[in-house]
């Protein structure tokens, strides 16, 4: 949750990837970018860095970052109300991590996707069950929370707290503050849990 550490040590990989010519390694940096500055508040900049991203996958041809960075500019639209622009960039991720056999990143967009207006919230709880054993911890996380919105079933963000828990139960007790209050994800589901009286 040190946004302004990780921000800084970002932007200096992304100096040092352009020296070097790694337009891979740009690539991924701009979309470590987009992710802290939306954690910020900074949507309009998330966006910016995340399109960068994929400007930079696009001109190289790399197609599994280029599917990663759809789901997180998508989550980061829907976000803001931008609905069919975030529906666009959920069923790119979606059909191309379908494609490459990417199973967090089709799940996560799927998931996604079912928050949306008109989206199928059994899609995502049958993507979620078929891939849940190959999504990080943190993903899964994630996935629970949206599947808690799409569904109202409260087995789900009970179980994305449980998850939270077990994340803060291997840090040190003084970065438990800053993880709640500086990582997106985390926040909301420590508000929803409370909302639910779990």
């Amino acid at each position: 949750g040190s946004l302004g550490e990780a921000r800084a040590h970002i932007e200096r990989n992304l100096a040092i990837c352009r020296e070097i010519g790694y337009r891979a390694g740009e690539a991924n940096a701009q979309g470590n970018l987009g992710f802290v500055l939306r954690a910020m508040g900074d949507a309009a900049g998330s966006e910016e860095r995340y399109l960068a991203c994929l400007d930079v996958y696009d001109e190289i041809g790399e197609r599994r970052g280029a599917a990663h960075a759809h789901v997180y500019l998508g989550s980061l639209r829907s976000s803001v109300g931008a609905v069919e622009s975030a529906r666009a960039s959920l069923v790119a991720a979606r059909d191309l991590a379908k494609a490459l056999d990417i199973p967090n990143d089709e799940t996560l967009a799927r998931c996604e996707l079912s928050v949306l207006p008109g989206g199928e919230a059994s899609d995502a709880v049958s993507a979620f069950t078929a891939h849940q054993g190959e999504l990080r911890l943190d993903e899964c996380r994630e996935a629970r929370l949206l599947l808690w919105r799409a569904t109202g079933d409260r087995t789900h963000i009970s179980e994305a707290k449980r998850l939270l828990d077990e994340a803060l139960a291997k840090v040190p007790a003084e970065y438990h503050a800053a993880m709640l209050a500086n990582v997106r994800v985390n926040r909301e589901i420590a508000a929803a849990a409370e909302e639910q009286g779990l």
